[in-house]
């Protein structure tokens, strides 16, 4: 019995850190998460130059609420790098 208790608060002092380790999406994990949850919505969801980006917006802020992902930092954009090797206008 006293083995298994030692197990036991090994685990849960392991499971502990682990929650606290994995309590907040990395950037990478938010993009696939997001393009994950694009692609498994009932509602279609058109991108590109020729529609209306105010849609996704609304989608990518409403994604980061439900996984209380911070807000976008002031210039944000000035060092966003597109995978062309363009930085954003």
């Amino acid at each position: 019995m006293y083995i298994s208790n030692n197990i036991f608060a090994i685990f849960n002092k392991f499971n502990s850190y682990n929650n606290k380790k994995m309590n907040k999406l990395s950037a990478s994990e938010a993009v696939y998460g997001f393009c994950g949850w694009l692609t498994t919505r009932e509602k279609e969801t058109k991108m590109g130059s020729k529609n209306n980006c105010a849609v996704v917006a609304d989608l990518a802020n409403e994604f980061c609420k439900e996984n209380k992902l911070e807000e976008p930092r002031e210039h944000w954009a000035n060092i966003l790098i597109h995978p062309s090797g363009r930085i954003s206008d």
